[in-house]
């Protein structure tokens, strides 16, 4: 495994801490769930179904909606933004995030020359929609690059991740993937969720039960480990993992255990950045861009 690091800073404790109300709310929901099983099940699929979205999405001087495309996909829309020219990178952002999260990264590619396609998912920022889930924002991932493709690399970022492997499995060709902060998984993505809601593992696994019926897959299909493996293991995909150490939403230890899968794969950890300030960081996207390849391998690729 190879491993490179920023400069560290002071470290911060990870551990969550309720408020008193906070605490009491929690009880609250836990006895309401032994009381009304089905109502707290609904609840909890409504909460891994609805992401937060602000009444009015957040946008940048160059992620705006009066310059991006209203593309359809399904009944619904997805707002789609494309800069520069050559191999395109196509960023995907995570859940209750918003392509303007990406807004420092478009010109420093652009410049390296590269086409920078990025978009809100379905019901996330300016996107159609109310409910999503990972094969939904796999498949506008899939959607997306058909239109703009073809794509030379994907970025993804903490639930952009298992969107985009989904989407790899399924036919979508990349030549490099850079995932940002990944979670392995949805179950332990949904123990968090039922956790901080003060629901039961009951609740929590008669939701998952319902939730596999009604959409017709496993979770444990969008287990990022395992795609991983079979990615690299079936097709010559050039990989980089980032993460911060202090990562409160998504442990470290996610892609530790990614790069174990796929030792190729090389791991550039951060210390004080966060989940989502992450993005921002000069030093990230930089390591992208040469990863990815800068105007002379763009260049060659395009040719």
């Amino acid at each position: 495994m190879r491993t490179s690091s920023s400069p560290a800073v002071l470290r911060k404790s990870t551990n969550v801490r309720f408020s008193p109300g906070q605490t009491l709310g929690r009880i609250a929901e836990r006895i309401g769930a032994g009381l009304f099983p089905a109502r707290a099940e609904r609840r909890l699929r409504a909460a891994m179904l609805t992401p937060r979205r602000p009444a009015e999405p957040a946008g940048t001087d160059l992620v705006r909606a009066d310059n991006a495309a209203r593309v359809p996909y399904g009944s619904r829309w997805l707002r789609v933004w494309s800069f520069g020219e050559g191999p395109a990178i196509l960023l995907a952002h995570g859940w209750s995030g918003h392509a303007a999260q990406f807004d420092a990264w478009i010109e420093p590619l652009v410049s390296a020359g590269h086409r920078v396609v990025l978009f809100d998912a379905p019901a996330h920022g300016r996107s159609g929609g109310t409910e999503t889930n990972i094969m939904d924002m796999a498949g506008a991932v899939q959607h997306v690059a058909g239109l703009y493709g073809p794509v030379h690399a994907i970025v993804a970022h903490s639930f952009g991740a298992p969107a985009a492997l989904f989407a790899l499995q399924h036919g979508l060709a990349a030549e490099r993937l850079v995932l940002i902060a990944a979670p392995l998984s949805l179950t332990k993505h949904s123990v968090f969720v039922a956790q901080a809601l003060g629901f039961t593992m009951a609740v929590r696994g008669r939701m998952q039960r319902k939730m596999e019926r009604a959409l017709e897959f496993r979770w444990d299909e969008t287990q990022s480990d395992k795609a991983l493996a079979e990615l690299v293991a079936e097709r010559k995909l050039d990989v980089l993992l980032i993460h911060d150490k202090r990562d409160r939403e998504v442990p470290f230890a996610s892609s530790e255990r990614l790069v174990a899968v796929a030792p190729a794969a090389r791991l550039f950890a951060t210390e004080g950045s966060g989940h989502n300030r992450i993005l921002r960081n000069a030093q990230v996207i930089g390591e992208t861009i040469r990863f990815v390849g800068g105007r002379g391998e763009a260049a060659r690729k395009a040719a």
